[in-house]
C-alpha cells in the first residue's frame, strides 16, 4: 500500500514539474517572439530552481536560445520518466541503447552504458536477458574500476581520478541496475515471446 501511495506522489510530482516546465518555456518562447536575447534574472532563477528539483546541477543559461534547449531537455526527461512507457533511459543527443563516453579529471576516459531499447515488437525475454546481461556488464566494469582504484592507491598515482572513475562507475550500475528493476515491474513477469 504504501509503495502505490509513493508511486502516486512520485507521478504527481513529475506531472507538476511538467506543468512548470512548459510555463518556463511559454516564457521562453514569448520572449524570443519579442526578439530578446537575454534570459531575465526571475526566469533564471525559475530555470535554476527546475533544474535542483530535478536532482540537476544548476545552470543559468545566458541567452534565451541556451534557456530553451535546456527546458526542452529537461521536459524530455520529466517525459521520458513517465511510469506507463516500458523504455529505456537514453542520454541526450544519443540513441537508445547506446554509451555515452565522458572525461574525467586528469583526462581518464569512461563510457556510460545504456540499457538496450526495446524491440518495436514489443518487451521479449530475450530482450529482457540482454537488459540483465547488461547490469551484469555494468557490475563488472565497476569491479574494475574499483581495483585499479585500488592499483593507483598502492602506487600513489593518478589517485583522484581513478576515484573519479570508480565512483561513476559505480553510478552507472547503481542506476541500470534501478533502472532495469523498473522496467521489469513495467512490463510484469511474462513478457511476449521472442
Amino acid at each position: 500500500m504504501a509503495l502505490a501511495w509513493e508511486r502516486q506522489e512520485r507521478e504527481s510530482g513529475r506531472k507538476r514539474m511538467l506543468g512548470e516546465a512548459d510555463g518556463i518555456l511559454d516564457t521562453v518562447e514569448e520572449l524570443r517572439l519579442a526578439d530578446q536575447r537575454a534570459v531575465p534574472p526571475k526566469l533564471a532563477g525559475a530555470i535554476e530552481a527546475l533544474q535542483l528539483r530535478l536532482g540537476r546541477r544548476a545552470t543559468s543559461p545566458a541567452t534565451l536560445a541556451a534557456a530553451h534547449r535546456l527546458v526542452l531537455a529537461l521536459e524530455g526527461r520529466l517525459m521520458g520518466a513517465n511510469p506507463r512507457v516500458a523504455a529505456t533511459r537514453v542520454h541526450t543527443d544519443r540513441p537508445a541503447g547506446q554509451p555515452l563516453v565522458r572525461v574525467l579529471q586528469g583526462g581518464l576516459k569512461w563510457k556510460l552504458l545504456t540499457l538496450p531499447a526495446p524491440p518495436t515488437t514489443g518487451p521479449s525475454h530475450a530482450w529482457l536477458e540482454l537488459v540483465d546481461a547488461t547490469v551484469d556488464r555494468a557490475c563488472e566494469r565497476w569491479m574494475y574500476a574499483q581495483e585499479l582504484a585500488r592499483r593507483a592507491a598502492r602506487d600513489q598515482r593518478d589517485v583522484p581520478a581513478s576515484l573519479g572513475r570508480a565512483r561513476m562507475a559505480w553510478s552507472n550500475y547503481w542506476e541500470l541496475l534501478l533502472e532495469a528493476e523498473d522496467l521489469r515491474r513495467r512490463v510484469g513477469s511474462r513478457p511476449a515471446k521472442p
